[in-house]
């Protein structure tokens, strides 16, 4: 094997290694300060056969990383070696202090009027100095969590690797294939005589500087290895096109149900093997383009290879008029067929789907409407006349969506054995047209002629239904996105959309693109089949192989751990590929595809970053390059303090933890605590300690009653006063320049200074507790000896009391750490944000460029949507989509509960299925919790003119100029008020298991975000974790989806 080739066996030589070159595996690594109460570890403290046995196990799985970490050579590590090692750490466990109240040595009981503290600091999840949570067998399961390609994405084999290999290593490919050393960088592309007729897929990117492209014409492999359509010893007829890949099936596991097409190899040689073809092949005679035409290809089918398509076409209007047993042999049927969840019979008239919505209906005298009616068609068309947003039951049947609601006489519904019949979608009609209305929350709007009702028409709404003019409107909102996206698609296929000639998909980083061929396929399975995720992925991943900056730019860093992801992209908004299973937990064949029926948007491969640990150091002239060029992120911290009243001197007893720059005080009854013992769950312990540490968090959060933003503490100092001072007078370090010019590295060098000065050897001698009060002879200075202080910047002073003084400086010194760190990620963050709306809108403050004297300043360039913006995948990245960090998304925000008040500015942070608000008040020196939470579970989001619709009348002028606006980070914005603004449509409820009914009541909270871009990324995390909860309760789900039976069908 050449050296090259990467072993997934091979272990290095210290496992923190893996954890430094893989930046896409996140480790909640937290510390715990000062002791714990007995009483909350004298229940876990027994000992019993079980749990020495689950110990064993444990000191056995961690004993080569604890032998590395000592200084041990791998090459010496032996059964003798293991067997003395394990005996080392039992004996360091049990005379540790947690090893020791472990085994009950100590006195298990007080004599003291007050409750005994045991224990000292401890890191969650280290075990003897090696930290579990960052063993590789965790970073191999956290990357296998990922639903994308694993072994394909390392670096691949080269051609003359390949030929050192084992044929038998090798996947079965075309003997005739032309060779991968012909180039492949070719000029753009040129549409197939065969498809020419069609046009191609209109693209708002301008030409890339790289073009590559790629057949399809072919399908993935059978899972014997073998090109679909040939036997074994055929020779096929040449192609030096690249084809689709079926998914390997040495790749990562998945929790949807997706197939494998090829066999197990060591490690990925992308050179696909040719499809056969029906028709003749021709092939093109330019040298500057490697690609292959054909004359009208047909495939030949997959699933049932003795199944023979019919050689000649069947007219359209022929097709549209099949129903029953005739249709479903062809794509509708399929398409049927997928689509029908809940009701799996094939008769004509049955439930293909149906789903709750939120839904607004308009109607316009107006026939001349836009074909694409989305959020900005909506703001400029007058002489609309709305209806109230409501909740529906949209259920499609035959060729119309019929919406149903609850009658408003009570118990009608039981007489009448059905929902009332609200509205009537015509899917048939020449005048309906289906539209993308907003991307943030994949909202979709249909336009159709007035239809009248099966059951009659109200005179309210009697222009709805029987007016013989104009264009009824009806903006559907469904509550998951991935829902949202089947209805689409679905839709979009039965009212006539196609799929293209031609599929681009581009990599920003790289400014290349790959086309590829799309051939004629008569089933939507023959699509599903061929354009899986996976495909798509390992298709692009051989094409930009060719590509100069590969190597440089993408494979370092595939090789450090992270993963290319597909998204599609329209404008500054990203929506990645990522579920591919329904709601039922059926295959979504068209996950990939599904992005085409929203006609702006393009497709993308990025690489699928979780958010940023660490931030770049400035670049020094005259660096060496030998110190670390990051900063990165310190461990987080929590523990139980005293916190003392300024006022009073009282003491309050809390619990103090930090989450991503926010620092929570909870109350101790409350404080979710993390073990400082071993679980006895031995099997996956990392991954389910690291779970469990996300899910601790997230309580701790639930259950705060105050929180500080890091960035609001000036500094923290050691007390020096008897009486705690109310307010200071310090100023902000931050901001200062160095001689360099960096004010942030001139601010890093201030909270990295040494605390030694503020120690003194005294402070060892501090046993700690009240026992070592009582026997102090000064005891105010004691008590002012192990505190702290916050200095915030609205001027307060906050005064922590600790254990002791040991523990007082190691609260100081990691808090300066992480009060330094977060200050930096902040203003990291909001560089990126600027740079990301200025590709969508002009910078209102023209940006200053360095020059020398007598240069001209370059001009400002010009808001360019199809930017690369590489910081768009911190923006939407990963840990939103997998919850592998307690806060999923937090910020300052503006909102008001309802329709009427002000907008109050509250800290808002997305915890699991829950919206936690914390008020924030000028003079207030933390901000106080509110006591309501939002849960999610039945909640929509809304944004822009839908949401602006909501508000009463008076409130919203969608003619009013945007006013400038300036922040204090440096954002600056001037966008149009509905672009501000999205709404949470909740219904509050105590019984997670309950039922609602469509006409519950329901609550409104409004929000208004600084800019576009901050108002897309909220929608895009709330919905994703809308997702999650839809999909975790599956059952209730269901139960809401299938509440209520519809009217009969006259046939």
């Amino acid at each position: 094997m050449n050296k090259r080739t990467i072993s997934h066996s091979t272990v290095g030589s210290s496992a923190s290694q893996v954890i430094q070159t893989s930046e896409d595996v996140h480790v909640h690594r937290r510390v715990f300060i000062g002791p714990m109460p007995e009483k909350l570890i004298s229940g876990d403290a027994a000992m019993d056969q079980e749990e020495e046995r689950d110990l064993s196990q444990l000191v056995k799985d961690t004993a080569y990383r604890f032998f590395l970490l000592g200084g041990g050579n791998p090459d010496e590590w032996g059964e003798s070696n293991e067997s003395s090692v394990r005996e080392e750490m039992l004996s360091k466990w049990r005379e540790s202090d947690w090893g020791t109240i472990w085994s009950r040595k100590i006195a298990a009981s007080s004599t003291g009027p007050d409750q005994k503290w045991v224990g000292s600091s401890f890191e969650v999840g280290s075990f003897l100095g090696v930290n579990v949570l960052e063993s590789m067998e965790a970073v191999a399961s956290a990357r296998s969590s990922r639903k994308g390609l694993s072994d394909v994405h390392l670096p691949l084999i080269l051609e003359d690797e390949a030929e050192q290999l084992p044929s038998s290593a090798l996947p079965v490919e075309d003997s005739t294939a032309a060779s991968a050393k012909e180039p492949f960088v070719t000029a753009p592309f040129e549409p197939n005589p065969s498809t020419s007729s069609r046009p191609p897929p209109v693209s708002t990117y301008e030409d890339s500087k790289n073009f590559v492209t790629a057949g399809t014409s072919l399908l993935p492999p059978l899972e014997n290895g073998a090109a679909s359509g040939s036997s074994d010893g055929d020779n096929h007829s040449a192609s030096s096109v690249t084809a689709l890949l079926g998914r390997p099936a040495a790749a990562r596991n998945r929790t949807s149900s997706s197939k494998a097409y090829s066999d197990v190899i060591p490690r990925p040689i992308i050179k696909m093997p040719s499809f056969v073809k029906s028709d003749t092949l021709t092939s093109s005679k330019s040298k500057g383009k490697q690609k292959v035409h054909y004359a009208e290809p047909v495939l030949t089918p997959i699933p049932n290879p003795s199944v023979i398509p019919d050689p000649c076409p069947v007219a359209p209007e022929e097709v549209l008029e099949r129903c029953g047993e005739a249709v479903e042999e062809t794509s509708a049927g399929a398409m049927a067929t997928t689509a029908a969840y809940a009701d799996s019979d094939d008769e004509w008239g049955d439930v293909i789907m149906r789903d709750r919505m939120l839904v607004r209906v308009s109607y316009t005298e107006s026939e001349s409407l836009e074909p694409q009616f989305d959020e900005y068609q909506h703001r400029m068309t007058s002489g609309l006349r709305h209806e109230n947003w409501a909740e529906f039951m949209a259920v499609w049947r035959r060729d119309s969506i019929e919406l149903y609601e609850d009658y408003t006489i009570p118990g009608k519904e039981r007489l009448t054995g059905h929902k009332h019949l609200a509205f009537v979608v015509p899917l048939k009609s020449g005048r309906t047209r289906l539209s993308l209305y907003s991307f943030a929350d994949l909202t979709f709007c249909i336009t159709c002629p007035p239809t009248p009702t099966y059951n009659g028409t109200s005179k309210s709404r009697a222009f709805f239904h029987i007016a013989r003019a104009g264009t009824n409107i009806f903006v559907f909102k469904p509550k998951n996105r991935s829902r949202g996206q089947d209805w689409m698609w679905q839709l979009w296929r039965h009212i006539g959309g196609q799929v293209p000639p031609m599929i681009e998909v581009r990599n920003p980083t790289l400014d290349a693109k790959v086309k590829i061929d799309v051939p004629t396929i008569t089933t939507v399975e023959g699509y599903s089949r061929m354009f899986t995720r996976t495909n798509v992925i390992a298709l692009c991943l051989q094409s930009f192989r060719k590509v100069s900056d590969w190597k440089e730019v993408i494979e370092r860093e595939i090789g450090s751990g992270k993963i290319l992801e597909l998204a599609w992209r329209m404008d500054t908004n990203l929506d990645w590929v990522w579920l591919e299973d329904d709601v039922y937990g059926q295959q979504r064949g068209w996950v990939v595809l599904c992005g085409l029926a929203f006609k702006q948007a393009h497709l993308e491969i990025r690489l699928g970053n979780h958010y940023p640990a660490r931030i770049a150091k400035p670049l020094v002239h005259g660096d060496t390059g030998t110190e670390d060029p990051f900063y990165h992120e310190p461990l987080s911290i929590e523990g139980y303090l005293s916190r003392i009243k300024p006022n009073t001197q009282l003491k309050q007893r809390v619990y103090m933890t930090t989450h991503d720059g926010n620092l929570f005080t909870l109350p101790t009854s409350k404080a979710h605590p993390p073990s400082p013992f071993p679980t006895r769950e031995t099997e996956n312990y990392a991954q389910k300690l690291n779970k469990r540490e996300v899910e601790r968090g997230a309580l701790q959060i639930l259950d705060a009653i105050a929180v500080a933003d890091l960035r609001s503490i000036v500094t923290i100092r050691r007390a020096f006063q008897i009486v705690p001072p109310h307010t200071h007078g310090e100023v902000d370090p931050s901001g200062t320049p160095d001689r360099h010019g960096d004010a942030n590295s001139s601010w890093m060098n201030v909270w990295a200074q040494s605390s030694a000065e503020e120690s003194s050897h005294s402070d060892d001698e501090d046993e700690g507790g009240e026992d070592a009060i009582n026997k102090a002879s000064d005891k105010p200075h004691l008590r002012m000896k192990r505190s702290f202080e916050l200095l915030l910047k609205n001027g307060h002073v906050i005064r922590f009391e600790c254990y002791s003084r040991r523990f007082a400086l190691e609260w100081i010194n990691r808090l300066r750490s992480l009060v330094s760190y977060w200050k930096l990620r902040h203003k990291a963050d909001a560089k990126d944000e600027m740079d990301v709306s200025a590709a969508r809108r002009s910078r209102l403050t023209p940006q200053m460029h360095v020059c020398d004297e007598g240069e001209d300043i370059p001009p400002t360039a010009p808001p360019d949507p199809g930017a690369p913006l590489p910081a768009l995948t911190s923006l939407y990245n990963w840990c939103v989509l997998e919850g592998c960090k307690t806060i999923i998304r937090g910020g300052k925000i503006h909102m008001r509960r309802g329709l009427s008040g002000q907008f109050k500015l509250v800290q808002m942070i997305l915890v699991s299925g829950s919206l936690c608000l914390f008020r924030i008040k000028p003079h207030s020196a933390l901000y106080n919790a509110k006591h309501k939470k939002i849960l999610l579970s039945d909640a929509y989001i809304c944004s822009g003119y839908f949401a602006a619709l909501a508000l009463p009348q008076g409130q919203y002028d969608p003619d009013s100029n945007s006013v400038p606006r300036h922040y204090q980070d440096g954002l600056e914005a001037d966008d149009p008020e509905e672009d501000a603004l999205f709404v949470i449509w909740y219904r509050p409820h105590s019984d997670a298991d309950a039922v609602p009914s469509l006409s519950a009541k329901h609550k409104l909270v409004v929000f208004r975000t600084r800019n576009k871009l901050e108002r897309d990324a909220w929608c895009w995390a709330l919905n994703t974790e809308i997702e999650r909860i839809a999909r975790a309760q599956r059952d209730k789900e269901k139960k809401l989806r299938d509440t209520g039976r519809l009217t009969k069908l006259c046939l």
